[in-house]
């Protein structure tokens, strides 16, 4: 799972595999370690329990629950992103946003794209 943070918005993009896993109610993760004991954790998970998205924090761990029957709809070829605005205590909210990972149309060397889905602007140039 990528992770990508600007403002108040946070993308999380995830491969063919992570989206099955999620979707059949698995957690699928991101970390990232800058020091000794100072990390960043992101875990998604498909949830029954959940209406829409709720986020929770716990020490260095940030835990999105994710309706699973959202999560059923959006496996399907023709869905791409789920997007949620969570209250933050702003105006404007945390908007939350899932998307499926597509192949670049420009391969990059040292790049791992196996498991991505295939770009729908394919005829990737090499």
């Amino acid at each position: 799972m990528k992770t990508r943070i600007k403002g108040d918005i946070i993308r999380f993009r995830l491969s063919q595999s992570e989206v099955e896993q999620l979707a059949e109610g698995g957690t699928v993760s991101s970390h990232t370690v800058f020091a000794t004991a100072i990390a960043l954790n992101f875990i998604l998970r498909g949830s029954a329990d959940v209406a829409k998205i709720i986020f929770q924090k716990k020490e260095d761990t940030y835990l999105f629950d994710i309706p699973k029957n959202l999560l059923k709809v959006w496996k399907a070829p023709d869905q791409v992103t789920i997007e949620e605005k969570i209250d933050n205590g702003k105006e404007s909210g945390l908007t939350v946003l899932i998307e499926k990972d597509f192949q670049c149309l420009i391969v990059r060397k040292g790049e791992d794209e196996s498991g991505l889905f295939p770009n729908p602007s394919s005829e990737r140039r090499q």
